[in-house]
């Protein structure tokens, strides 16, 4: 499941999925159409034929997002990115009741070198969670990502 629409943090992991056989999911808003590789498209603009306003299309996307089981890969560093991975943290603890999710970080050349533990390490200190008991992983390819995320 990604953001779906174009861009390296949306194609790469649904291509990837499709070359292996998977299924990838794209959630998209503001009427944005998905990208090439997925195999399906949840469209968070509207429900049951009304339209949703910008906030609601937001809110309804991240949390779609959020509901993979198992685990979530971030590819690239954004400001999107960045608002799941605050997410990801807030509910660790809050809802999710430290039930950890697996979460892996897809260092690109996009990401900067911004994105490593200590800046987990402090927005997990600001969402009142504790860095050290999340399971982030930092990779640098798709395979290391893929063997982290496969039982």
């Amino acid at each position: 499941m990604t953001g779906g629409c174009t861009g390296v943090g949306s194609e790469a992991p649904a291509r990837g999925a499709r070359e292996a056989g998977g299924r990838a999911i794209g959630v998209t808003f503001l009427g944005m159409s998905g990208n090439p590789h997925l195999s399906s498209t949840i469209d968070c603009s509207t429900v049951g034929g009304i339209s949703l306003s910008l906030e609601e299309q937001l809110g309804l996307h991240l949390g779609t997002l959020l509901t993979a089981d198992a685990f979530i890969v971030a590819a690239g560093g954004g400001l999107g990115t960045l608002v799941e991975l605050l997410a990801i943290l807030k509910l660790h603890t809050k809802h999710w009741g430290g039930k950890s999710k697996k979460v892996v970080v897809l260092r690109t050349a996009y990401s900067g070198p911004g994105w490593d533990y200590g800046m987990v390490s402090t927005l997990a200190r600001w969402c009142g969670t504790r860095a050290d008991l999340l399971e982030v992983y930092f990779v640098q390819t798709p395979h290391e990502a893929v063997k982290i995320i496969t039982p």
